[in-house]
């Protein structure tokens, strides 16, 4: 489609992918890409705050940051929580035991949800341009999840808008927004569109 793709990961099994270690710096210039795009990695990270720079470090200002990871705020996610303490996805029986320092795959480690990953890189000015999904899990829990939504609503309603003094009016209708959108309330993964700014 004429672009220029460079693909990166750790394992080595692609002799025409980069070698990347997504807890290191990344081996590419500040600037170097008009869309960065990760799938499915950051919540294996330790410390995926650094990555998050990075991502944001490699991104051209007006450039596109893609990033997915599994979504902790959909209602199945939130119902085994409430009686597991377990985010889905996110089971300690499933992590292996690697010791620090050690390279290997630690599984699912750190959920982060949209209102931390909103926060994160826009601490690296970029800024939330669309909240996707991909497909909505346990649609059988629909009735339960309905039942629910009106309880949810009115909860996050008073969080948003009875806190400070009103000059984040704007910010918090779009945050509240996002959390009642079909995909974060269904969807497996969360899938975060983000801008550089200029």
């Amino acid at each position: 489609m004429g672009h220029e793709v460079i693909s990166g990961d750790i394992n080595g099994e692609r002799s025409d992918y980069r070698y990347v270690d997504m807890s290191e710096p990344l081996p590419f210039a500040d600037g170097e890409f008009d869309v960065a795009i990760s799938l499915e990695g950051v919540e294996h990270l330790v410390n995926p705050v650094r990555f998050i720079a990075e991502l944001a470090r490699v991104t051209r200002g007006g450039g596109i940051i893609i990033i997915t990871t599994p979504n902790v705020m959909n209602f199945y996610s939130r119902l085994q929580f409430l009686f597991t303490g377990v985010l889905y996805q996110f089971n300690p029986a499933a992590v292996p035991a690697i010791t620090r320092g050690e390279v290997g795959d630690r599984g699912h480690v750190f959920p982060l949800s949209y209102f931390q990953l909103r926060y994160l890189f826009g601490q690296h000015d970029a800024h939330v341009k669309a909240v996707l999904g991909d497909k909505w899990k346990r649609k059988t829990l629909l009735p339960v999840y309905f039942a629910l939504l009106p309880f949810a609503w009115l909860w996050s309603r008073l969080l948003f808008f009875s806190q400070g003094d009103g000059s984040q009016t704007g910010r918090n209708r779009e945050m509240f927004d996002h959390a009642f959108s079909a995909p974060l309330l269904l969807s497996r993964s969360l899938v975060l569109v983000l801008e550089k700014s200029d």
